[in-house]
């Protein structure tokens, strides 16, 4: 294993050489949007003969960061209510003009080195839709399935680079903001074929993670709980308001089967700020630690954004084969405490609203923990 993964790491760094990096005019976009208060999410995973990277962000004008002090600061008593929200809309807007037109001149500039783009906008009855779509070959032998016409998604074999934007917004919509997505995947060569991949080890990820969630139970006042979530086959809840559910994950390949996901909860009380800090980046260097060391392993680790999210902090999946099984490592942060799960996933991976405080959910049926 360790003459592989260095014949891996090898190969990388032979592609860095010869040029094989993600394009650096989208990488530059990438940290733009990021400067601008989005949320670019960074995910690494292994897909057999191809090492992969993908950039990821959601565009709405509620999420810029905005300048607010010269309409704000010093003036409160200048402005009306509703002059001041229409101030702030305005500065929304020409703020997701800014970002819309940095997109669109990047997928302008780099249209040329594709093997494939597109630059569609339509813009009509104040109603926008944008799409945009670029790829890079492999080789000249990679192989291009388009979908019905050049707006459709697309399937492709052996691409270097693929980057694609959809942007969608509505008259009906206030002030005529829309939402948008945009996506970056890059392609490495990893070295290795589908037949050389294998199953995420569990057992040795755990083993590799158990002493920092020990030294985290030694805090004073920190707990830890059993998980017990399932849905039998044929079972459904959802996520919207009313349903029992906050996130939930269905099947591509079978209908409704059934999931069961069990593990532990380990809690830390919100007093141990620096020390659940220092706990998360040290559960994040050992994940991305071992996942360059097993590129065979299924796995999509995802860099952090920031420590203990309110909202998805999902470290590392790993992944079976056969896709039976499944393994997370998330951490959040909620008024009872900064929580780190490890979870086992078979089937389907649902998660119930109030699970910080749920002994077990079964079949939509929820029984809270005891105080």
């Amino acid at each position: 294993m360790k003459k592989l993964t260095t014949f891996v790491l090898l190969v990388l760094v032979c592609l860095a050489a010869q040029g094989q990096t993600p394009n650096a005019q989208f990488r530059q976009l990438e940290d733009y949007l990021d400067r601008k208060g989005l949320d670019v999410v960074h995910t690494q995973f292994s897909e057999g003969e191809n090492l992969s990277h993908q950039w990821a962000v959601c565009i709405s004008a509620m999420s810029l960061k905005l300048q607010l002090g010269m309409i704000i600061g010093g003036n409160e008593d200048l402005y009306a209510r509703q002059q001041l929200i229409d101030s702030i809309n305005a500065l929304r807007q020409q703020a997701l003009v800014e970002v819309l037109d940095s997109i669109r001149h990047t997928f302008a500039r780099v249209s040329k080195d594709a093997a494939e783009s597109y630059l569609y906008e339509v813009h009509k009855n104040g109603a926008d839709t944008i799409k945009y779509s670029f790829s890079v070959a492999k080789d000249p032998y990679s192989l291009f399935v388009s979908g019905k016409d050049s707006c459709d998604e697309k399937s492709y074999v052996d691409i270097r680079e693929i980057m694609g934007f959809r942007y969608q917004s509505k008259a009906s919509v206030a002030n005529g903001m829309g939402f948008g997505f945009l996506t970056h995947v890059f392609n490495y060569d990893s070295g290795l074929s589908w037949d050389d991949m294998k199953d995420f080890d569990n057992m040795a990820f755990e083993q590799l993670i158990q002493p920092v969630l020990k030294r985290a139970m030694k805090l004073k006042g920190a707990k830890e709980y059993p998980v017990y979530w399932r849905h039998d086959k044929g079972f459904d809840d959802d996520v919207t308001e009313g349903g029992g559910l906050i996130r939930k994950e269905v099947s591509s390949v079978f209908d409704n089967p059934g999931g069961l996901t069990t593990g532990v909860d380990y809690v830390i009380p919100l007093q141990y700020d620096d020390a659940a800090h220092a706990l998360f980046r040290e559960l994040d260097s050992l994940s991305h630690g071992y996942v360059d060391a097993h590129p065979e392993q299924l796995y999509r680790y995802n860099f952090p954004t920031q420590c203990f999210p309110a909202i998805d902090g999902t470290i590392l999946k790993g992944y079976n084969l056969d896709g039976t099984d499944k393994y997370i490592l998330m951490c959040e942060l909620d008024p009872e405490g900064f929580h780190i799960l490890y979870l086992r996933i078979n089937g389907e991976f649902w998660m119930p609203r109030d699970w910080q405080k749920l002994k077990s959910y079964i079949n939509g049926e929820k029984v809270y923990r005891k105080k």
